[in-house]
């Protein structure tokens, strides 16, 4: 944080003016590789999230009836799944971190599932 006084009108009395410096500093430039990157992740974690859903979810086997072989083989690929989920959502946010400009939080955080809207706990 960088401090500078300057002399008012009157001369008796001072102001202070407080800059931070990362205002003055360059943004990092971002690669024209992050945002084909970040969104390939967050394709790649959707799809996976939606395979895990459309088998294991108790909505989606009651509308849409998933072969029992199907359900079954997701199950036991559940590991593979999550990590085929998590994975590319920390590289993202990791993009994120690294060059601020790829896209910003709200967008982030929305695609990983968070709400924005009023809280309904008291």
């Amino acid at each position: 944080m960088l401090v500078h006084l300057r002399r008012a009108l009157a001369p008796a009395s001072r102001q202070i003016s407080i800059r931070f410096a990362t205002t003055t500093q360059a943004a990092v430039a971002t690669p024209s590789w992050a945002k084909p990157l970040l969104w390939a992740g967050v394709a790649t974690s959707q799809v996976s999230l939606f395979y895990v859903f459309k088998d294991l979810a108790d909505l989606s086997q009651w509308v849409m009836e998933p072969p029992r072989a199907s359900t079954i083989s997701t199950w036991r690929s559940q590991n593979l799944y999550s990590a085929l989920t998590l994975v590319p959502m920390g590289l993202c946010t990791t993009l994120k971190v690294l060059y601020p400009h790829v896209c910003s939080w709200r967008t982030l955080l929305a695609i990983g599932g968070w709400n924005f809207g009023e809280k309904t706990w008291p």
